[in-house]
């Protein structure tokens, strides 16, 4: 017996590991930091983490998806003590390499 698939299934991969991930997660980070809220921050990290994963098994992107990921974390610790300049320097890398490469993309 052949079982239908829904289309919401067929497109939640898409929201994890693609670009709504991405725009999410750097939203979270610009809203965090905004509002100065870590839970918004962490947030935006776990939405982060497969879009970096993915990152790192690329051969050019090798250091920087996890150095990215690795620095989102620190940024959620940074919030969370109230150093705000460092928490913006944590995120900054990833909203830019997603930036940069959602120009080549599209």
């Amino acid at each position: 017996m052949r079982m239908a698939v829904s289309e919401f299934a067929m497109a939640s991969p898409a929201f994890v590991f693609g670009w709504p991930a991405v725009v999410v997660a750097a939203l979270c980070a610009v809203v965090g930091l905004a509002l100065r809220r870590a839970s918004i921050m962490m947030a935006g990290a776990f939405f982060a983490t497969p879009f970096c994963c993915y990152l790192g098994m690329t051969p050019r992107f090798r250091y920087i998806g996890p150095s990215a990921l690795l620095l989102d974390f620190l940024g959620v610790y940074a919030v969370s003590r109230g150093m705000d300049r460092l928490a913006v320097a944590c995120a900054l890398p990833f909203v830019i390499v997603a930036g940069w490469l959602a120009a080549v993309v599209f």
